[in-house]
């Protein structure tokens, strides 16, 4: 097998040099394979009697990046969250006076309720956006944004060690960004004093991703602006702490901003989501934000059990056991819940040690240039597989 073709058809290019990541809290890699091979790769991880760790999967090529991404959006990482064009924890507040509108998705609070959620009116959400109120809708987006943020902060960066956005040469001179992964320093911030450019060079599947280990601000009067068929559904804003715009009444912003404590919006337009994980999201003046529709499919894989490929031209995916080629030396202390997808949620059931065995298959492209076709259904056929193992201790006490 060839990783350009196989029988003159291109493939997935997830050729021999390909490997599985497996990313969560606690999840350490312990054996890297062996270059140009589909070698093992073994990842441990201690978990507590009773407690749980969530682990998700990536396919990764021999230089680290993740294989196949860089063809699509990433909303898929959002999963139930994408729903939402405003999704807080502690408050959602709107703006007073003319009020902001909100578009092309819903409002959410978890775990407050109805009581955090003020100034609606006389900003206003416009139908068929439905606000959800600490229920079962608004707590699984807040699950989902969790995992969206690890699993964008774990993906290869393009650049890294940046501050000032608006000075770095992100492929097109100073203040312009060609699709890319780029990266603060850790704990660092990302600053936007002027405007900045996305220039998707032609390409209407180029991503942007920013990751700031802190915060993230955009100074008055600075706007990010899209070129040459960049779409503001593949932008991506991710920070460690907090999103802040500066009011400017010009001042236009665009992506999705994944905030894992909370974002203030002083005023202009959001051609994205407002999405804050554990504090509030404040429009502090008036806002039009309007959330992109459907994004790029994101070509990513979910676990399968080892030696389960799928071979159905739309696959179904199989999840990860430990009742596999371990099962007569391990003493079965894990329990596996995949029932939704990746990411998958492994539980420490008893004191011990086991091997949850993991199996990501690999597929000849049918589609061309994309793992995922027009309709986000894998209809590629299987043709190899790519293995990881994950080692569980249990240990005593509680979670």
């Amino acid at each position: 097998m060839s990783n350009s073709s196989v029988g003159g058809v291109p493939t997935s290019g997830l050729g021999v040099a390909a490997a599985v990541k497996l990313t969560g809290t606690g999840v350490v890699q312990t054996y890297t394979p062996v270059a140009n091979t589909r070698g093992v790769a073994q990842y441990t991880v201690n978990i507590p009697l009773g407690g749980s760790v969530v682990v998700t999967s990536q396919a990764i090529d021999d230089a680290g990046a993740v294989v196949g991404v860089s063809g699509g959006g990433f909303d898929n990482f959002l999963k139930t969250a994408a729903t939402f064009a405003i999704l807080g924890a502690s408050a959602v507040t709107g703006s007073t006076g003319a009020g902001s509108t909100v578009s092309g998705g819903n409002i959410g609070i978890s775990p407050n309720n109805q009581t955090s959620v003020t100034n609606f009116p006389p900003s206003t959400l416009t139908p068929p956006g439905v606000f959800h109120y600490a229920d079962a809708v608004a707590t699984q987006a807040q699950v989902d944004l969790a995992a969206a943020i690890v699993l964008f902060q774990a993906l290869p960066p393009t650049q890294s060690g940046l501050s000032n956005l608006s000075t770095n040469n992100g492929g097109g001179g100073a203040g312009v960004y060609r699709a890319g992964n780029y990266f603060s320093a850790p704990a660092s911030s990302l600053d936007i004093p002027t405007t900045i450019t996305l220039d998707a060079q032609g390409n209407p599947n180029a991503t942007f991703v920013f990751v700031a280990g802190s915060t993230i601000t955009l100074e008055s009067g600075a706007s990010v602006l899209l070129v040459n068929g960049a779409l503001a559904k593949n932008v991506y804003w991710v920070n460690g702490s907090s999103f802040t715009s500066v009011f400017a009444v010009t001042s236009n912003m665009v992506g999705s901003i994944l905030a894992h404590t909370s974002i203030t919006l002083g005023g202009g337009t959001l051609a994205g989501r407002a999405l804050a994980n554990i504090g509030a999201v404040t429009l502090s003046t008036t806002d039009n934000i309007t959330a992109p529709a459907g994004a790029s499919a994101q070509t990513g894989w979910n676990a399968i059990v080892l030696n389960s490929v799928p071979q159905s031209s739309n696959p179904t995916w199989y999840r990860p056991s430990n009742a596999g080629k371990y099962s007569n030396a391990f003493f079965a202390p894990v329990s596996v819940d995949d029932t939704d997808s990746n990411p998958w949620t492994v539980r420490g059931m008893v004191a011990g040690q086991c091997v949850v065995e993991f199996q990501i298959p690999t597929f000849l492209n049918t589609e061309g240039t994309l793992l995922t076709d027009v309709n986000t259904v894998m209809d590629e056929t299987p043709i190899d597989s790519i293995s990881a193992e994950l080692i569980c201790t249990v240990t005593g006490g509680t979670s």
